[in-house]
């Protein structure tokens, strides 16, 4: 028994040595192709996105793609302000919103010709739309917060059970101010906006996100890009996430694309998971133990399912 005791000890120590030395800098590849062309990955903190926007200035892309599944819908309005949802084609519905807010504050729904106020309550409202090609959410209150704090936040929005999300084409915020500002159906959305704020020009970026989430969200996020950019004659380019997300990324991308050719990957210092001190966080090992746990997933995605999610 005791034998098989130091054996099991010395297993352990060695397999914990070989994930410290080896672990980060397997997983956390980086592989630039040498194309001008960038996928950004929408889950990025502001820290990525900065080094996104540091390889622009220095001239290392030119052309900015954003991935992401579906967002949430969710929005925080200040007083005055109207969040505009638009419809490729007039849609007609069940519809539900939760609306909560500061005391004093509201909300008016303009669908259409119907007219409907809400007030600020956790408890999800019930509206019906009729042949509505935008949706219109307009903040109010009596005694709005001098210091600019929102009144209210507009949430899970649904239609017939299906996010507002997944059936608009266009979503705006209308400022008091007299300025309109994208919302964020997607990550992708999000991601785009994160760039423009550090300094991308918003015409280099281009959202592509991934409608559904079909076979995990990294190869949902691969499949999606791939098909845009088959259609674009996109045939090079390299794809940015965050630390030891990596290797699964390039391998998804890689498999998405049907090739290997032209396709690079860039992984970004990941301050939850950093090289060289990785084992230290307990978020680094989770993240770590995830990649372990994940190595068979792209390999595990049939013909099958990949013609699906094309």
């Amino acid at each position: 028994m005791k034998r098989w005791l130091k054996r099991a000890f010395l297993a352990t120590v060695i397999i914990w040595l070989l994930l410290v030395l080896f672990a980060h800098r397997w997983f956390a590849v980086t592989g630039p192709s040498g194309s001008r062309n960038l996928v950004v990955e929408g889950w990025l903190y502001a820290g990525g996105c900065d080094t996104v926007a540091a390889w622009y200035r220095a001239g290392t892309y030119d052309r900015f793609f954003t991935t992401g599944t579906i967002r949430p819908f969710a929005y925080y309005l200040n007083d005055g302000d109207t969040l505009v949802v638009g419809f490729p084609e007039p849609i007609s519905g069940n519809a539900s919103i939760r609306i909560d807010g500061l005391p004093k504050a509201s909300a008016r729904i303009i669908a259409g010709t119907d007219t409907i106020a809400l007030p600020a309550s956790s408890t999800p409202m019930r509206f019906t739309l009729r042949d509505c090609k935008k949706l219109r959410i307009a903040a109010l209150s009596s005694e709005p917060p001098r210091d600019g704090t929102p009144v209210i936040f507009a949430g899970h929005l649904t239609i017939d059970g299906v996010s507002a999300h997944e059936m608009s084409d266009a979503i705006h915020v209308l400022r008091t101010s007299g300025l309109a500002e994208d919302g964020w159906p997607s990550y992708a959305h999000e991601a785009r906006a994160c760039l423009i704020e550090m300094g991308i020009p918003s015409d280099r970026i281009t959202p592509v996100p991934a409608r559904g989430v079909s076979g995990g969200r990294t190869w949902s996020n691969a499949s999606a890009f791939a098909a845009f950019a088959s259609g674009h004659g996109i045939e090079e380019f390299d794809i940015a996430t965050m630390g030891v997300h990596a290797r699964r990324t390039w391998r998804s991308y890689r498999k998405a694309a049907r090739r290997n050719e032209g396709i690079g990957i860039r992984s970004i210092h990941d301050p939850w998971c950093a090289r060289g001190r990785w084992w230290l966080n307990p978020i680094g090992w989770i993240l770590v133990l995830k990649e372990i746990v994940a190595i068979p997933a792209p390999s595990l995605i049939t013909e099958e399912a990949e013609g699906m999610k094309r």
